[in-house]
C-alpha cells in the first residue's frame, strides 16, 4: 500500500504525540519529529512502520526488551505501541530526538583519522554491550550512527535477540553481511557492518563488493596511506580467523592516535564469518 508520509503531518499518535513534520522516510516507515512528556516537553523522534500481523509482535518484544536497556551511547527508547491513522494500522516507537546523524555529514566531507577514531570508540563500547547481553544491532550504518545534544548514539530500535530464529535478508545492502541473505544475522554481522561503515566514513563510499562469493570487498587504494602496512592483510582474514582472534589493542594505542585501532576494524571486512571477529568485544581488552 502506497503512502504519502507528509499526509499524516498534524495528526496525533494515542493522542499524546504530534507528528509535526517528516525527517527522513522510506516505502514502509518514516521518522516523525515530536513532543515527549506533559509538563516540559521535550522534542522526540517517533518512527511509523507498516505493521505486518506476521512481525508486529516480534517488534513490539523487541523494543520492549530495548527499552529496558541503559548505555550512555545508546539511543534511549521513551514508548511503543500500535496506531491507526487514517485507517491504516502501524506500529510506533518514540525515541531520544537525535539532532543529525552521519549519512548527512558523508555527502559533504569524509571524517578525519582522528574523528573516525572519536567515533569509533563509543560504537564498540555499544557492541560490546549488545553483544555482551546476547543481543544483536542488526542495522549498524551511518544512519544509524546519531548525535544527540553533543554525544555520539547508536540507534536500538533494530535491536533483536541472538536466540531468536534468524529472517533471511531479500535484498542486503553492502552493509548486510554476506551471510544475511543465506543465514541471517549474527554479532559478526555487526563487525561486518561497522568495518564497512569505517571505510564509508574515511572514504565517502562503500568498499566494493566482488560477485565471487568468497572474496573479500575491495577496498579504496588511498586506505593505504593513512592506515599503513597492516591494512593488506584485509585480503588474508578469511582464513587468519582463530589467530586474529587473540589481538588485542590499548586504549592508550586508540588514545594517541595511533591507527591500528582503525586497521583492526577495517580487516573485519571478510565474506566469511569465520574470517571476522565474531563479537564486539574482541576489539576490547581482555
Amino acid at each position: 500500500m502506497a503512502v504519502t508520509w507528509k499526509q499524516f503531518e498534524g495528526q496525533i499518535v494515542d493522542d499524546e504525540f504530534p507528528l509535526e513534520q517528516v525527517l527522513a522516510s522510506s516505502e514502509h516507515s518514516a521518522v516523525f519529529l515530536t513532543q515527549h512528556g506533559d509538563s516540559q516537553p521535550q522534542k522526540a523522534a517517533i518512527k511509523l512502520i507498516h505493521a505486518e500481523p506476521a512481525t508486529a509482535e516480534l517488534l513490539l518484544s523487541r523494543w520492549r526488551l530495548a527499552a529496558q536497556l541503559s548505555h550512555p551511547n545508546l539511543l534511549r527508547l521513551l514508548d511503543f505501541g500500535r496506531c491507526c491513522l487514517d485507517d491504516t494500522n502501524f506500529l510506533y516507537v518514540v525515541m531520544e530526538f537525535a539532532e543529525e546523524d552521519l549519512s548527512q555529514i558523508l555527502p559533504q566531507r569524509a571524517l578525519t583519522p582522528a574523528e573516525a577514531r572519536d567515533m569509533l570508540e563509543p560504537v564498540l563500547d555499544v557492541l560490546v554491550y549488545l553483544h555482551g547481553k546476547g543481543l544483536i544491532h542488526g542495522d549498524l550504518k551511518p544512519s544509524n550512527i546519531l548525535a544527540s545534544s553533543d554525544q555520539l548514539k547508536l540507534s536500538s530500535d533494530t535491536l533483536s535477540s541472538i536466540a531468536e530464529p534468524r529472517a533471511l535478508i531479500a535484498r542486503p545492502s553492502p552493509y548486510n553481511a554476506p551471510e544475511a541473505a543465506t543465514s541471517g544475522l549474527s554479532p559478526a554481522s555487526d563487525v561486518w557492518s561497522l568495518g564497512v561503515t569505517l571505510v564509508e566514513a574515511l572514504m565517502q563510499r562503500v568498499p566494493v563488493l566482488p560477485p565471487d562469493a568468497k572474496s573479500n570487498p575491495v577496498v579504496p587504494d588511498e586506505l593505504s596511506q593513512p592506515f599503513g602496512a597492516l591494512l593488506p592483510c584485509l585480503v588474508l582474514i578469511a582464513s587468519g580467523g582463530s589467530s586474529l582472534h587473540a589481538q588485542t589493542l590499548t586504549p592508550d594505542l586508540f588514545r594517541v592516535g595511533a591507527s591500528t585501532r582503525l586497521n583492526d576494524v577495517l580487516m573485519q571486512i571478510a565474506k566469511t564469518v569465520d574470517g571476522r571477529y565474531q563479537a564486539g568485544d574482541y576489539f576490547s581488552l581482555p
